[in-house]
C-alpha cells in the first residue's frame, strides 16, 4: 500500500526538478549568477528538488507523512510546489540548505560535549561523594574499634573501682578459697592471678594451667558464673577473660 505514494513522490520531484531546472536556465541573468548548460542547471535542479524532503523534515513538515500514511493525493501538489522552487532557485537553495544543516550539526555537537562536561561533572561529585561517605564509614569504625578496646583495656579497673567489696557469702572469712574448688577452675585461677597481662585469651590460659581447651573453657564458664572471672572482648571481636574484684581478693591457699 506504501509503494505506490512512494512512486507519486519520486516522480514528483523528478519531473518539478527537471522543470525547474530547464526555469531556472532560462531566467537566469548573467550580470548576477553564471549561466550554465541547459542541461547542468537541469542536474543542479533535480537535486535541489530531491533535497526537499529534508528541507520539509527540518522545518517539521508533515508532507510527506501525510501523502504516504494518510494517502492524500491532494498534498503532492504543494510537494510538486516546494521541488519547483527549489529547482528554479537551486544553487541559492542548495547553499541555504547545506549552511543549515551544517549549523545544526554544529549545535548538536556543542550540545553534546556540554552535556558530556556535565555528565564528566556530575560523575566527577558522585565519585568525591563516595569516596567521604568511605572515609568517614572508616573513620566511625576505627573510633568504635578503639572506643571498644579501650573499654576493654579499662574494664579491670573499672570492675576494681565499682565491686569495693567482695559479695557476701561468696568468700570465707579472710578471703580464704571457695570449698571445695574443682581442680580445673583452681588451675585456671592461679593462671590468672599469676599472669602479668590484664586480659587472657582461652589458648594462653589453657597452655599455662595445662588443661585442654574444652576443659579451659568450662572452668572459665564456671568461674565466670561465680563472678571471679569477667569475659570480654577485644577489637577483634575474640573473646578475653580477667580477674574480677573477688578474683583478686581470693585466696586459693595450698
Amino acid at each position: 500500500m506504501q509503494i505506490e505514494p512512494l512512486h507519486s513522490i519520486a516522480l514528483v520531484l523528478l519531473v518539478f526538478g527537471i522543470l525547474g531546472g530547464v526555469v531556472n536556465a532560462i531566467i537566469t541573468d548573467p550580470a548576477q549568477e553564471t549561466r550554465l548548460p541547459w542541461w547542468q542547471h537541469t542536474l543542479v535542479g533535480i537535486a535541489a528538488s530531491f533535497m526537499v524532503p529534508l528541507f520539509l523534515n527540518m522545518i517539521s513538515g508533515e508532507i510527506i507523512n501525510d501523502i504516504i500514511d494518510k494517502d492524500e493525493k491532494s498534498k503532492l501538489f504543494v510537494l510538486a510546489g516546494f521541488c519547483l522552487v527549489a529547482a528554479i532557485s537551486s544553487r541559492a537553495f542548495i547553499r541555504t540548505i547545506s549552511d543549515r544543516l551544517l549549523q545544526e550539526v554544529r549545535t548538536v555537537k556543542k550540545e553534546v560535549e556540554v552535556a558530556s562536561a556535565k555528565a564528566d561533572d556530575a560523575a566527577a561529585k558522585a565519585d568525591d561523594a563516595v569516596t567521604k561517605a568511605d572515609d568517614a564509614q572508616v573513620q566511625a569504625t576505627t573510633a568504635a574499634a578503639e572506643a571498644t578496646e579501650a573499654q576493654q583495656a579499662v574494664a579491670p579497673l573499672v570492675e576494681g573501682e565499682v565491686l569495693e567489696e567482695p559479695k557476701p557469702g561468696l568468700l570465707d572469712d579472710g578471703f580464704e578459697s571457695i570449698k571445695p574448688m574443682p581442680d580445673d577452675e583452681r588451675a585456671v585461677m592461679k593462671v590468672m592471678q599469676g599472669s602479668r597481662f590484664v586480659l587472657r585469651s582461652l589458648t594462653g590460659i589453657a597452655k599455662e594451667a595445662g588443661l585442654d581447651p574444652t576443659r579451659a573453657k568450662e572452668a572459665l564458664t564456671a568461674l565466670v558464673a561465680k563472678e571471679l572471672i569477667g569475659q570480654s572482648l577485644n577489637k577483634n571481636q575474640s573473646p578475653r577473660w580477667y580477674l574480677t574484684t573477688n578474683g583478686r581478693l581470693l585466696k586459693l591457699g595450698a
